[in-house]
């Protein structure tokens, strides 16, 4: 496991952790690295997949679940920022830890095209990016904006508009 942050848990549940930045170098040789709902949070992605890169084994495998920098939960979440995001989060869904939710979301290179760019250009191989297009769970607080997002979503999953997608499914490998 690697996070910018701990707690008992992480060395309970991973038999490796390290606390650190992504974006810097990354000690070791791994077979597999996958994350979910990171790459969003991080500021820079050009240094993120190439210490993934980096410390992947020839012939290694990485799989990300990454948040759209263009779809509309994304598109609020830019526009009103972290300080004001914090606050909405506390009212909109009050169930939500703060101490682990509300992290600043920078959605560097988070898109269908940039992602392939960027892999390709680090040296990865097999590229595949699925987009995934349900996310109306952000919007589960007012049912008539989670209708009208519904049927957005389902609009623009039938013409595939991965521009526009709630998510990308990444894998990549090292090449042996």
């Amino acid at each position: 496991g690697l996070d910018i942050e701990s707690n008992e848990n992480c060395y309970k549940v991973y038999d490796n952790f390290i606390k650190q930045s992504i974006e810097e170098v990354i000690v070791g040789k791994f077979n597999i690295i996958i994350s979910t709902t990171l790459m969003e949070h991080v500021n820079d992605n050009n240094k993120s997949f190439f210490n993934i890169y980096n410390s992947l084994v020839n012939g290694g495998y990485t799989y990300h679940y990454i948040p759209s920098k263009n779809h509309f939960y994304s598109l609020i979440l830019r526009l009103v920022g972290p300080r004001l995001q914090k606050i909405i989060i506390k009212y909109l869904r009050p169930q939500a830890s703060l101490a682990t939710t509300g992290y600043p979301a920078f959605f560097h290179l988070c898109s269908y095209h940039e992602l392939r760019k960027l892999l390709k250009r680090i040296g990865f191989t097999e590229i595949k990016i699925i987009p995934y297009y349900k996310a109306t769970d952000y919007f589960a607080f007012c049912t008539p904006l989670y209708l009208i997002i519904a049927c957005l979503e389902n609009i623009i999953e039938y013409f595939n508009l991965e521009i526009f997608a709630a998510g990308l499914i990444v894998s990549a490998k090292k090449p042996n």
